[in-house]
């Protein structure tokens, strides 16, 4: 066993000893009251599971939110083409500059020539 989990083992013994110590100095009253509530809520869950959603509704939600979520996370053709630019941009030769640029290139080439 590795060194956490021995310290582990033992703050769970030593909390497991003081939570016994507080239930048998409980005032019995408090102690019933809690027993009762407990079994309420034990009763109240396996209700609560044997009446909900029916099996094959619960399947169809768990793969509707599967299809949903692989639908997310699988790249799309334009991510993909963005993705390429994004590379062509990081490898090419050209000077970051031309770049940074580019728009005013753009600019300029929509300009109509004053070439006469």
């Amino acid at each position: 066993m590795t060194q956490n989990t021995l310290k582990d083992d033992e703050f769970l013994k030593q909390a497991k000893r003081v939570l016994d110590d507080d239930v048998a100095t409980l005032d019995p009253l408090i102690a019933q009251r809690l027993q009762v509530a407990r079994r309420q809520a034990l009763d109240g869950a396996t209700r609560r599971h044997t009446r909900g959603m029916p099996q094959w509704l619960s399947s169809t939600v768990a793969a509707s939110v599967l299809v949903a979520m692989a639908w997310m996370l699988i790249p799309r053709e334009a991510d993909l083409k963005t993705g390429m630019e994004d590379l062509e941009l990081l490898s090419s030769a050209e000077d970051l500059e031309f770049y940074e640029n580019l728009e005013f290139y753009q600019w300029l080439d929509a300009q109509p020539s004053e070439a006469g």
